[in-house]
């Protein structure tokens, strides 16, 4: 499956994938049982319980062009906006993104809206467009006492079709996710962990695909990744599958910490089996830790294509 120009900004665009979130805790695995709301499941977390975030993410301006073997030359910008209550938790993103090519200009753009409540339901409402296709998708979550997301349940509405699914996520005892089922009694997939840091996640039990797999690495341990940012830049902008497809295909609550503890370190390179893709990764910190430049080159196995990008954070 070949991206388009998202493959620079991985789980952040369309796919054959379905769309956003996870799982349950306690009942019997490949139970498809919706869980019911118990005393033991937590609201949503805010920032200053598990994580004091000093450093709230505003804007991401990004930039890419990419070159192909037969010389063809596209290129285009990215833009990410965040909005924050009182709490400091995200409530909306806004992304745009601009390609031109041969064939003109082309826009898409999400719409995220975040919602939190009692019982430890929060809600994900989404809307994309390019001005000649749309969809919208609201998917409901629920997290385990440790404020992670264990189950949900999505409903997206496209051409007038709709189409429900659910998904779990498990956790081990450190809090890094280390499975997933998504959609429920059909897809089993695993991630890996290594010294704090996630190493390779295995796609198995689809029957289109079989099993594949994607890689990281953590190459320089001065590029930390930094838990007073409320954003996960490791999950922002991979550019492989991993989580991706799982249920997250527009991000969902997967940068903003309720999908499990991050990784320690920024990766430095990741390759996708999948699509046939190696991405590396390149890090510019100011005085606090905290990312200002991030640069990515994507580059397809056989040589076909080659995808430069830079991106600039502002903080609030």
């Amino acid at each position: 499956m070949k991206k388009f120009f998202g493959i620079l900004v991985a789980g952040m665009m369309m796919s054959s994938c379905g769309l956003i979130d996870d799982l349950i805790g306690d009942e019997e695995e490949g139970s498809s049982d919706e869980p019911v709301a118990t005393d033991s499941i937590a609201e949503m977390p805010e920032p200053g319980m598990d994580n004091a975030y000093r450093w709230i993410v505003e804007r991401i301006e990004g930039e890419w062009y990419s070159e192909t073997d037969n010389g063809e030359r596209r290129e285009g910008r990215a833009v990410y906006e965040f909005s924050y209550d009182e709490y400091d938790r995200v409530i909306s993103m806004e992304r745009r993104m601009t390609e031109n090519g041969d064939g003109g200009e082309v826009e898409e753009v999400t719409l995220m809206s975040f919602g939190y409540g009692a019982g430890g339901m929060a809600t994900v409402e989404s809307f994309w467009h390019n001005g000649e296709q749309e969809y919208e998708m609201e998917t409901d979550y629920l997290t385990n006492a440790d404020g992670y997301v264990e189950w949900f349940s999505s409903r997206r509405v496209e051409d007038g079709m709709e189409d429900v699914t659910e998904g779990r996520l498990w956790y081990d005892e450190e809090g890094h996710v280390v499975q997933m089922e998504y959609p429920l009694d059909y897809d089993d997939d695993d991630a890996e962990w290594e010294n704090g840091n996630l190493i390779r996640v295995i796609y198995k039990g689809s029957e289109n695909i079989g099993q594949q797999q994607a890689w990281m690495q953590y190459g320089n341990t001065e590029w930390w990744n930094n838990p007073e940012v409320n954003v996960d830049f490791n999950w922002l902008l991979a550019s492989s599958e991993w989580l991706g497809c799982w249920g997250f295909e527009t991000m969902g609550v997967k940068p903003f910490d309720l999908v499990g503890r991050r990784s320690e370190l920024l990766m430095t390179e990741e390759y996708d089996e999948f699509n046939e893709v190696r991405s590396h990764y390149m890090y510019e910190l100011d005085g606090n830790g905290c990312p200002v430049v991030i640069q990515v080159i994507t580059e397809e196995d056989d040589g076909s294509e080659r995808i430069q990008a830079v991106y600039w954070i502002t903080y609030r």
